[in-house]
């Protein structure tokens, strides 16, 4: 798939040296809760608009089963989408294209096989109109 990973992109709002989603957990932090508050203050235009196309994608790393890790990465995306309903309410206009979870499968294709716990890896990525906004990961 053509998801951008950290290297790739220079997100707005991609935040260092802090935890979004513990090991193999998928509830969002509170600095994940405030880096989703600053992007939908700072996004709201694009949030707004009934023509905007939103895309999630969650990610783990592979300390786990491949499925679990499938099923977390998944919740990571559903979680990051709840928290931007949330916030947004009503004035969220813009339609969610796709919230998918990844599992460590781009990862690994793109880092190599990590078998150890990488809170790296863990992480969502949030595209509005083909543009990566947010990584909420280490």
């Amino acid at each position: 798939k053509g998801v951008p990973l950290p290297d790739q992109f220079t997100a707005s709002y991609q935040l260092k040296d802090t935890r979004f989603f513990m090991h193999d957990n998928p509830v969002l932090t509170a600095q994940a809760i405030e880096a989703i508050g600053r992007l939908c203050a700072e996004e709201l235009v694009a949030f707004s608009d009934p023509v905007s196309e939103i895309e999630i994608y969650g990610h783990a790393d592979a300390s786990g089963d491949p499925k679990h890790n499938l099923e977390l990465s998944l919740m990571r995306a559903v979680n990051v989408r709840t928290a931007i309903e949330d916030r947004l309410g009503t004035k969220l206009k813009a339609k969610f294209n796709k919230v998918e979870g990844l599992g460590e499968s781009v990862a690994n294709k793109v880092f190599g096989e990590f078998t150890e716990k990488n809170a790296w890896l863990r992480r969502v990525v949030v595209i509005i109109n083909g543009r990566a906004v947010l990584s909420l990961g280490e």
